[in-house]
C-alpha cells in the first residue's frame, strides 16, 4: 500500500478552474468516489468530462490507490460502445484525476421513460451486451451494472461507464477487491454478488437483465425496503416473465423470445444463464429478425462481387441486342465454318467482328450478294440485243444534244440592251 500523500490545502473546484490543460465548465455529477466535471481543453476547445477524488478522501491512500486503478482498468476496454479514459495526472494539492471521453446523453431508463418500441429495446440491449463483450474479452468484470452507468446519446448509442468496482479476472493482482466484499448497487446485483461468493461475467449478464426487464416492463423485478431483503429477493425469489407483468413500456406484444432471453439472464445459478455476452446478444438480435450483424466484413466484401456480376451481365446483354440490331441493318453475313463452341450457352458470345462494326460500303463486293442470293440472278443478255440498245442510246443522246444548240442560237428578246446569254456562252458561235 502506498503511503498517505500528506496534504495542506484543498480547496473546493467549480466553474472556472484549471485542471491540467483543461478548464472547468459546469459539474455533470458525484458519486461515492469523485465528482465529474464537463472541461474544455484551454487551446483546442475540446470538450472532455474529468472526474476528481472527492476531497473527503484526500488522506485516504487507498482510495488513491482504487482511483488510479479504475482508470487503468477503464484505459484497457477499448471499444466504441465504452467511455474511453485517455488520461491520469494529479492536482496540486494530490488528488488524483482522470480525463475521459465526454457523453452528451441521459441514463437508459430516462431514455425510455416515455416508452420503447421493441426494436429499440433490442438495439440498446444488443449494444449493451456488446460493451460487456469488450469488457469481458480484456478480462474485466464490471459488477456495478445499472441504468446511471449506461448513458444514450441523441442517436441511441449506448456508452457504459464508472469502472470504480470492476474487477480485473486476469493480468492484475486485485487485492483491492477481494471475495467476500460486497461492492454492488443492491436492486442490481447477481446473487452470488449479493451472498459475497466470486462472480465472474455471468454475474454482469443477470444485472443486464434486471435492466432489460425494467425497459420491458418499467419496473424493476423485485422491490426491496433495505440491503437484507434485496439479497434474499436476488437469491430466492423467481421473477415473472415481463409479458405478465401488470404494465409495460415496450410497445405491442413482448414475444416469448424476449421472454425467454430475460429470464434466462435472471437464472439464480451462473451457469444456467448465458454462457457470454456474445451469446446473449445474438439471441437479441433474433428476435427482431436475423442476425445481420453477425458476419458484417464478410457481406461487405460481397457486394462488389455482386455488382460486377451484374455489370458483366447486363454488358452481354447489351453487346447481344448490338450485334442483332448491326445483323439487320447490313444483311446476312456470308457463310462461314465456325468452330464448335464448348457449350451452347457460350455460343452467343462469339460475335464476328464485321457485325458487331460494319465495314465501309465499297468492302462489300458485289459476288458476295451473289453468292449470298443465287436464286435471284438475272438471266444474260445477248450480244445482238445489247449491240442494238447502245446504238438506240447514242441516237436519243445526238437527237437531245441538237435540240440544245438549236435552243442556244434562237435570240431572246432583250427590251433593256444586255447581250444575249448566248452571246456570253459561246463568243464565236455565227
Amino acid at each position: 500500500m502506498s503511503a498517505v500523500i500528506p496534504l495542506h490545502r484543498c480547496a473546493p473546484l467549480g466553474p472556472g478552474d484549471r485542471v491540467g490543460s483543461f478548464v472547468l465548465v459546469e459539474p455533470l455529477g458525484t458519486g461515492g468516489m469523485g465528482e465529474v466535471f464537463l472541461a474544455e481543453h484551454e487551446s483546442l476547445g475540446r470538450r472532455v468530462a474529468i472526474k476528481i477524488l472527492h476531497a473527503e478522501h484526500r488522506h485516504n491512500a487507498r482510495m488513491h490507490e482504487r482511483f488510479a486503478r479504475e482508470a487503468r482498468i477503464a484505459g484497457r476496454v477499448v471499444h466504441e460502445n465504452v467511455v474511453a479514459v485517455t488520461e491520469l495526472h494529479a492536482l496540486p494539492d494530490g488528488r488524483p484525476y482522470m480525463v475521459m471521453e465526454y457523453v452528451d446523453g441521459v441514463d437508459v431508463c430516462e431514455h425510455a421513460a416515455d416508452g420503447l418500441s421493441l426494436v429499440e429495446l433490442v438495439s440498446l440491449g444488443t449494444q449493451i451486451a456488446e460493451a460487456l463483450n469488450a469488457a469481458h474479452r480484456a478480462g474485466v468484470v464490471h459488477r456495478d451494472l445499472k441504468p446511471s452507468n449506461i448513458l444514450v446519446t441523441d442517436d441511441g448509442r449506448i456508452k457504459l461507464l464508472d469502472f470504480g468496482v470492476a474487477r480485473v479476472t486476469h493480468g492484475e493482482n486485485d487485492r483491492l477487491t477481494q471475495t467476500g466484499q460486497v461492492l454492488a448497487t443492491p436492486s442490481y446485483m447477481s446473487p452470488e454478488q449479493a451472498t459475497g461468493e466470486p462472480v465472474d461475467a455471468r454475474s454482469d449478464l443477470y444485472s443486464l437483465g434486471v435492466i432489460l426487464w425494467e425497459l420491458a416492463v418499467g419496473a424493476r423485478p423485485f422491490e426491496g425496503r433495505s440491503f437484507g431483503e434485496w439479497v434474499l429477493l436476488h437469491a430466492t425469489h423467481e421473477p415473472l416473465a415481463p409479458s405478465r407483468a401488470e404494465r409495460r413500456l415496450v410497445s405491442g406484444e413482448i414475444p416469448e423470445a424476449l421472454d425467454a432471453a430475460i429470464l434466462r439472464c435472471l437464472a439464480k445459478r451462473p451457469e444456467d444463464r448465458f454462457a457470454s455476452a456474445a451469446e446473449l446478444r445474438e439471441a437479441l438480435a433474433a428476435i427482431v429478425g436475423p442476425p445481420v450483424l453477425a458476419e458484417p466484413a464478410a457481406r461487405e466484401r460481397r457486394w462488389p462481387l455482386i455488382v460486377a456480376g451484374v455489370a458483366a451481365f447486363v454488358a452481354v446483354l447489351g453487346l447481344s441486342a448490338a450485334a442483332r440490331h448491326v445483323s439487320k441493318a447490313i444483311g446476312p453475313s456470308p457463310a462461314r465454318v465456325s468452330p464448335p463452341s464448348a457449350t451452347s450457352a457460350a455460343a452467343p458470345m462469339e460475335f464476328d467482328p464485321v457485325e458487331i462494326a460494319p465495314a465501309a460500303a465499297s468492302s462489300f463486293a458485289p459476288t458476295i450478294v451473289k453468292q449470298t442470293h443465287p436464286a435471284k440472278r438475272r438471266p444474260a443478255v445477248p450480244a445482238r440485243v445489247r449491240e442494238e440498245r447502245v446504238r438506240e442510246e447514242r441516237v436519243r443522246e445526238e437527237r437531245v444534244r441538237e435540240e440544245r444548240v438549236r435552243e442556244d442560237r434562237t435570240p431572246p428578246a432583250h427590251d433593256d440592251g444586255e447581250l444575249p446569254a448566248t452571246a456570253i456562252k459561246d463568243p464565236f458561235a455565227p
